[in-house]
Formats: structure tokens, sequence, C-alpha cells
């Protein structure tokens, strides 16, 4: 090999591992990740659907071993209306994971769950007060709808707002709420199984759960990736900030970055029509709000009016980033505008 070729290999092997080390230096995954009381109340409340789940679908064993017909009105219980008021949860799932991906694009995964618990909490009441046998049907029918949602929306969310490095963790808490519900009703259903209707209390905790989430709503961040999805940037940030408490301005910024590249991808696969970042007052507005480590004043203009040119593109996020690693003024960067870039590093 000659001293020319040998001094292109080790050019471009230093251009890679230069890329390499600046991409880690500044991704937010690769921070070391400490779980606070904070971060642990977030996580554990985002599996509370998968503990609903659980229990609403194995509480139904210990309801029909203290069911009697004289409980809702009947003079007899047969199998036939056994097996109606055990299978109309399964019937209303199927519906419920049919409506469970648009709700939770159209409304958010945080708003779409805290829905979710609000059925939850609808439904045990009405079965707990049920006097009819189609009363009672309705209500498992509705329990069923939220029971759908929430098994596809609660990996969803836990997917999108855990740390990579304990995202798999994160999925499996999720299995154990979900058994460890079914666990539980089963517990609860022989601790209570002499009492006089201990069914109607089997449905009534239900709603414990769902209350305590709802309780807890305003500490549980929205995905940052639906927040950018719909352009707001500075949602998306606040969420990044409860999600990662030890990460830096920049950091966030970065992760932002990473996610408008990766959504702009599959808007373009998925023919859309709108850019990402069409809504200008959004990303004025985020701007706007960092502090100095990200884009001062006049780039946020520059960003703003080039976003503004291209409205039309599908590519108007790439100009835009592209404008947040290099802004030229009279045809050159100079050193001190470099500092006010968040986001510095190369694509």
């Amino acid at each position: 090999m000659s001293t020319g070729e040998s001094e292109d290999v080790y050019s471009d092997l230093y251009s890679i591992f230069s890329q390499v080390t600046s991409n880690t230096a500044n991704d937010i995954e690769q921070l070391p990740y400490a779980i606070t009381f904070k971060t642990s109340l977030i996580f554990v409340g985002a599996t509370v659907g998968g503990l609903l789940f659980g229990y609403d679908t194995g509480v139904i064993s210990g309801v029909l071993l203290s069911l009697k017909p004289q409980d809702l009105s009947l003079t007899v219980l047969t199998d036939v209306q056994k097996e109606l008021i055990a299978s109309s949860t399964s019937v209303g799932s199927f519906f419920g994971s049919m409506l469970a991906f648009p709700l939770a694009d159209k409304y958010g995964r945080r708003i779409t769950l805290a829905i979710c618990c609000s059925i939850f909490i609808l439904a045990a009441i009405g079965m707990a007060a049920a006097r009819t046998l189609s009363f009672l049907i309705c209500g498992r029918l509705l329990v069923g709808i939220a029971v759908g949602v929430s098994a596809q929306c609660v990996p969803l969310f836990l997917s999108e707002i855990s740390p990579s490095k304990i995202r798999g963790f994160m999925l499996t808490l999720n299995i154990i709420a979900i058994t460890g519900g079914q666990l539980i009703s089963y517990i609860i259903a022989l601790l209570i199984k002499d009492m006089d209707h201990s069914w109607r209390y089997l449905f009534a905790f239900s709603a414990i759960p769902a209350i305590l989430f709802i309780s807890i709503l305003d500490f549980i961040p929205e995905s940052p990736r639906w927040s950018i999805s719909k352009g707001d940037f500075l949602y998306a940030r606040d969420s990044l900030k409860m999600l990662y408490p030890t990460a830096s301005t920049h950091h966030l910024n970065s992760k932002i970055k990473q996610l408008i590249i990766e959504l702009d991808k599959l808007r373009i696969y998925e023919d859309a029509g709108e850019p990402l970042l069409a809504q200008a007052q959004s990303l004025v507005r985020y701007m706007n709000t960092s502090t100095s480590e990200t884009i001062s004043p006049p780039n946020v203009k520059r960003v703003s009016s080039a976003t503004d040119r291209n409205s039309n593109a599908i590519s108007s996020s790439s100009a835009f980033l592209t404008a947040l690693r290099s802004p030229i003024s009279n045809g050159a960067t100079t050193p001190a505008k470099k500092k006010n870039i968040g986001w510095n590093h190369a694509q």
C-alpha cells in the first residue's frame, strides 16, 4: 500500500471515529440514568393500565362463584348467561383494540390512558351496582373496551418514554403488572368469598388503581415523540426534562433533533402532504424559550423564514436542521455564532 493510500485510509478511519464519538457524546441515551422517586412514579403509574387489564380479566372467576340469581333479579342463572357475562369483556376488548391507536394518535398517549382509566372507573361502579343481567353485561362490555385500549396503548407509551437502558425492564414490568393484576383478583376473591355480595366488592375494587392513576396524571409526561409529531416542541422538551432529570439542555436539544429526523423520514415514507415543521409559530415558541445553549433570536428568525419558504415541501425539516448545524451570515460561520448552537454536531 502506498503512502497516499495509507493516508486516505487513516483519514477515513479518523472521520468515522470522530463522527461516532461526537454522536455518542451528544446522545442522551448514553448518559448514566438514575431512577428517582419522580421517574419511578412515572413508570409505575404508566403500568396501571396493565394492572387493570389483568385484574378485570381475572376477577370474573371469583364473581361467578359468588354471584346469585337473586342479585340480578333472576330466578335461575343459566350457563349461557354466565358465559355472556364472562365473554362480553373479550368482545369489548376486540373493539377497544381497534380504537386504541386512532385515539392515541389524535389525543396523545397520556390523555388516552386517562380516558381509559375513566372508563375503568365508570364500568367498575356500574358493575358493582348492577341489578339486572343486561346492565352487568353492558358494564363488562364497557370494561372490555378499556382493556383493549390499555393493552395496545400502554406498551406503546412505555416504549416511547422509557430510556433505552431500562426499556426492556419497563416492558417486562407491564407484563408483570398484567399477571400480577390477575393474581391480586384471585387473592381478593379468596379473602372475601364468605361476604354477602362479595362480587360487587370485587368489581368495585378495580376502580382504585384507575383513581390513583388519574390523581398522579399531572406527574406523568406526554410522549415526546407524539408531541413533536404534532409540532409542540416546547411540550416535548418539558417531557424530556421529566424523563431525563440529569440531562443538559444540549442533550435535550440533540434528542429532539433526532426525533425530528426520525419522524420526518416516516412522514416521507408515508407520503404525508404536510411537512413536520409547517407550524412556524410552534417552532419559534420553542426556540424563544430555550436557554443560552440553544439558538439565538437572529437564528430563530432565519429558521422560521426558511420553514415558511419550504412549507409545501416534505423535506422542510432537513433545511431546518441544516440551519441549526451551520448558520451562515455573509458567507461565513464565525466561532462566536457556533457557541449559540444547541445542536452543533454533524449528522
